[in-house]
């Protein structure tokens, strides 16, 4: 009887490590398959795992249909074109290299081939400006008709996201006469420095304050409030930039200017102020990008650094603007008469909106898929804000 039982112990254990040592094999990428003389032999072989928004498209690898996403391929090493498709949205291609026995994972936003525009406001949009973190946009309202006059001055709209079904609606915070009057932000999202012809006025934005019981600001209080946001935003960066290695911020730091952080804080995108190299950090991470990257930065260019997987990509020049989708993978890029989606890269490039609209008051919104654009669509007026909703 004990016997037996030793026997079936044993057994067990060499049944897990037997199929335990297939599934590591499997997962590190090894495959059978027969050889040009049709013996079995093992090979070794990468991984391409590829993870769609929206899911359930169709994944071609050299023009041969693979799979549908989300979903993970096996292939031998090299460089494969790879193709994503899918119907209602603009087709999505880029080389990628798989090394054997390495996972390369990869992550496609599929962008609609026919974005929609749907209207947040409808009676003008005045100077629209957006909060140091995104998730709060600050604009004016002037009408000249009497039974609007009691909504005329500042509105702030949230652009964080509520649960489905539930949608926020933008608030009076100020009945500043907004056509004479200018507006910024406080570093935490909760003030707004207004600047008018009779003086400078702080508000609170979380209520509403009528101009006339606001406090003026006396200039040495304006050039301290603004010394604190200032001080408070350089200390916040820093944090944000601790998780890169110290050889690469030395570099980094010194040699650029208007660092923006993705979403997610693990990218960051900047403007070179002179040249620079970027050594190498110590650790590699496997299965980073294998798309062309830089290390030698040059004045008059912007970049992407990618933290986690220390990979330095040059996106456009200086005066392109430039900002962070809320994947925290794409750029959004304005120019005059054009808005275009690309990967953080710089592949991909895909027109979304051609036309007329305010430049450069265009705006990456929290929700997903979605950019705020300040346009008057060739009416007369005011120009009002519209989601160009992307997917």
């Amino acid at each position: 009887m004990v016997k037996t039982r030793v026997l079936i112990s044993l057994l067990t254990i060499f049944v897990l490590i037997f199929f335990g040592g297939i599934a590591v094999f499997y997962a590190r990428g090894f495959r059978l398959q027969r050889s040009d003389d049709q013996q079995i032999e093992i090979s070794t072989r990468g991984l391409l795992s590829i993870t769609t928004e929206p899911n359930a498209a169709e994944v071609y690898v050299d023009g041969e249909l693979k799979t549908a996403s989300n979903a993970t391929i096996s292939l031998e090493p090299g460089e494969y074109s790879v193709r994503v498709r899918k119907e209602g949205f603009l087709p999505w291609e880029k080389t990628i290299k798989i090394e054997k026995e390495v996972v390369t994972p990869v992550f496609v936003s599929l962008v609609s081939s026919a974005p929609s525009l749907s209207a947040l406001t409808s009676q003008g949009a005045i100077n629209p400006t957006l909060s140091y973190d995104g998730t709060k946009l600050a604009y004016g309202r002037s009408s000249e008709d009497k039974n609007e006059a009691d909504k005329n001055g500042i509105w702030v709209y949230e652009l964080t996201s509520l649960p489905l079904g539930f949608n926020r609606q933008p608030r009076q915070v100020t009945d500043v006469e907004t056509r004479t009057s200018s507006w910024e932000w406080s570093f935490d999202g909760n003030s707004l420095l207004i600047n008018t012809k009779t003086g400078s006025y702080l508000i609170d934005t979380n209520t509403f304050t009528e101009i006339r019981n606001a406090r003026v600001l006396t200039p040495t209080q304006i050039e301290e409030l603004k010394a604190d946001w200032k001080n408070t935003m350089n200390v916040q960066t820093e944090a944000q930039l601790s998780s890169i290695e110290d050889k690469i911020k030395q570099a980094l730091i010194p040699s650029s200017a208007n660092r923006i952080m993705s979403p997610d804080e693990t990218k960051v995108l900047y403007e070179a102020t002179k040249s620079a190299t970027l050594l190498r950090a110590e650790r590699q991470l496997p299965g980073s990008s294998t798309q062309t990257e830089t290390r030698e930065i040059k004045s008059g260019f912007k970049y992407v650094y990618d933290i986690k997987e220390d990979r330095n990509f040059e996106v456009g020049r200086s005066e392109d603007l430039l900002m962070w989708s809320n994947n925290s993978h794409n750029l959004i890029q304005v120019e005059r008469g054009s808005i275009s989606v690309k990967d953080y890269d710089n592949t991909n490039k895909q027109l979304v909106f051609a036309g007329n609209f305010l430049y450069p008051y265009v705006f990456s919104g929290l929700g997903g898929g979605r950019i705020l654009v300040t346009t008057s669509l060739g009416a007369e007026g005011d120009a009002n804000l519209y989601w160009l909703v992307l997917r």
